[in-house]
């Protein structure tokens, strides 16, 4: 398994890969978009140029490089068909399981991650991270897409800060 990831950290991505990151992202916002602007989670909110810098460089780190690689960093390469579908599919009920669980310890994540909405999103990055992992083979087109959408969203659209969770 760690053979895996040290696959999926070190293949380079193709830019067909990087073109399939950008639609990914664009769907995503496609269906997030409106769905968070309507129940209230996302906020057009935007933080000072220093802030976002900061939400930037803690986002690649803390959510997008390290759990890309907890939970789509061991998915198998580029089989595709059905047999990805499980692996995968555990991959994305973890992911939303990990939003759940961080609330023990980051108490004021409970008030967003225990959101219908917000594990709905999660539900559906998860699954566009995990489509990309199996996809390219390598990891880094999860980790762009994780960490666009987590800078988009708490730099830009009202999401907590790191700082407010803890």
């Amino acid at each position: 398994m760690l053979a895996r990831l040290r696959r999926a950290l070190t293949r380079i991505p193709t830019s067909r890969d990087w073109l399939e990151t950008a639609l990914a992202l664009a769907a995503f916002a496609v269906v997030v978009g409106p769905l968070g602007l309507a129940t209230g989670l996302l906020v057009p909110e935007a933080r000072p140029p220093g802030e976002l810098a900061l939400i930037a460089l803690t986002a690649f780190f803390v959510s997008a490089l390290s759990e890309e690689a907890l939970f789509r960093g061991f998915l198998p390469d580029r089989r595709g068909g059905r047999r990805d579908l499980i692996p995968v599919i555990g991959s994305v009920a973890a992911f939303v399981c990990w939003h759940l669980v961080e609330t023990i310890w980051l108490p004021g994540a409970a008030s967003v991650f225990l959101r219908p909405d917000f594990l709905a999103a999660a539900a559906l990055l998860g699954l566009a991270c995990a489509a990309l992992r199996v996809r390219s083979g390598s990891l880094w087109p999860a980790v762009g897409l994780h960490w666009a959408a987590v800078v988009a969203w708490q730099g830009w659209l009202g999401g907590p800060a790191f700082a407010a969770l803890a």
